[in-house]
């Protein structure tokens, strides 16, 4: 016979404990990914005013700030897809347009102009441009970059600004690195540290050869940056930029050749480089790269030179080009 540690009345009377102390309610919650913590408030009027406060909204942002990455989105609405993740056959398909609620109210294509901590910033391919903005001049041979600003805040920042860590950052042609600390005000700069002209196949490497360019923030809150040249499209390396701004170093010497029997577009580039995430199974954080080729999402873990494919419900084709945003569940307040 089986004997329960704990009476059926006694645990229903620890629930009803826990669900009516506000304190350890909310830690609890807080600690709850975001697309449950959405079927939650369904619980109780109590729940769903809780977890709809924007208190309590902006305390589960900043205590989750590496929430696992849903889906990659193109820049344009236009023939839209999306990548969902995992990349498994449950999704909903990738056809469907998640922003086409946004697009038919405006009667125009939209535009994505930036992603960050599961916020999209959208425009509509026809909306009259911001006319405030702050102009900077940084020490980069792309000339200065606009920031918009909007009652004060930065809503976007031309010449493919990346935020990480409180700052905007620009890479030039060369690898070198401008950033803008948003809260201080303060521009920096970080030369180029690397022998960077020089490849695996000892070639000199020209800036206006460079097939593709991967500039990100990764989980972890650190820079990656990726540069692929021709004629070598599967040949490259991986950067990781210093949290001290110390430099970009060589994380990862990446060859793809061997993926190009079962993957055979790889060569020829059709392939987008989605995103650098986080091994859960590596202690050491470890880095995975997530690949996205016709009818397929590839994930190579850089470390143990392995891979494993998701082949997707679509036709044979890029869902996503080389200008793709990442999106993450968030409860984040616009």
């Amino acid at each position: 016979m089986v004997q329960r540690l704990y009476p059926k009345r006694c645990r229903s009377s620890l629930a009803e404990t826990v669900a009516n102390l506000e304190e350890l309610l909310t830690e609890i919650l807080l600690r709850v990914p975001a697309k449950p913590l959405l079927r939650f408030k369904c619980v109780s009027k109590h729940w769903l005013s809780l977890i709809s406060d924007p208190k309590f909204r902006h305390r589960h942002t900043l205590q989750n700030p590496n929430s696992p990455i849903s889906a990659v989105f193109p820049d344009r609405s236009t023939d839209f897809s999306f990548i969902p993740f995992p990349p498994d056959h449950n999704h909903i398909s990738a056809r469907w347009n998640p922003l086409e609620v946004i697009a038919n109210q405006y009667g125009d294509d939209i535009y994505i102009m930036h992603s960050c901590n599961g916020l999209i910033l959208c425009r509509p391919l026809g909306a009259p441009s911001v006319t405030k903005y702050k102009y900077i001049r940084l020490r980069l041979e792309v000339g200065g970059i606009s920031i918009l600003l909007s009652t004060g805040k930065i809503l976007s920042a031309t010449n493919g600004g990346v935020y990480c860590n409180g700052a905007i950052h620009w890479v030039g042609s060369y690898s070198d690195m401008s950033y803008f600390h948003i809260d201080e005000e303060r521009v920096g700069f970080v030369e180029s540290t690397l022998p960077c002209y020089q490849t695996l196949h000892s070639y000199e490497k020209k800036w206006y050869e460079r097939e593709y360019r991967y500039f990100m923030e990764s989980s972890g809150g650190l820079l990656h940056l990726i540069d692929i040249y021709k004629p070598f499209l599967t040949n490259f390396e991986v950067l990781e930029m210093g949290r001290d701004y110390s430099g970009w170093f060589v994380k990862y010497h990446v060859d793809l050749y061997p993926l190009c029997t079962a993957f055979p577009n790889l060569p020829y580039g059709e392939f987008v480089v989605l995103f650098l995430d986080r091994d859960e199974n590596e202690e050491d954080g470890g880095l995975s790269l997530l690949l996205h080729s016709p009818g397929n999402v590839i994930s190579c873990n850089l470390k143990s030179k392995t891979f494993k494919s998701f082949e997707l419900t679509t036709d044979e084709r890029l869902l996503v080009d080389h200008h793709n945003f990442m999106y993450k569940e968030t409860l984040a307040c616009v």
